[in-house]
């Protein structure tokens, strides 16, 4: 998603916290928290571009559970 936007990341450190629902023996949620070094981008454009990757993850998908994120430019 950067590189299509013109941005390369000097960094990009993300922590994912899932909770699993036992009795489904699945993942039903996972908040991901990004913290990102990326020269020239706006904060508008690093959120865009966050929000776009969390959603179009293809292990998000797969998943099929609750994705939140934040994401916090540094």
């Amino acid at each position: 998603v950067l590189n299509a936007a013109g941005f390369t990341a000097d960094s990009l450190d993300v922590t994912s916290t899932i909770s699993l629902d036992p009795s489904k023996g699945a993942v039903v949620k996972s908040h991901l928290e990004l913290k990102a070094s990326i020269p020239g981008i706006s904060e508008e454009e690093f959120l865009k571009a966050a929000e776009e990757a969390k959603t179009d993850c293809p292990i998000s998908v797969l998943l099929n559970a609750e994705i939140t994120l934040a994401a916090t430019l540094a």
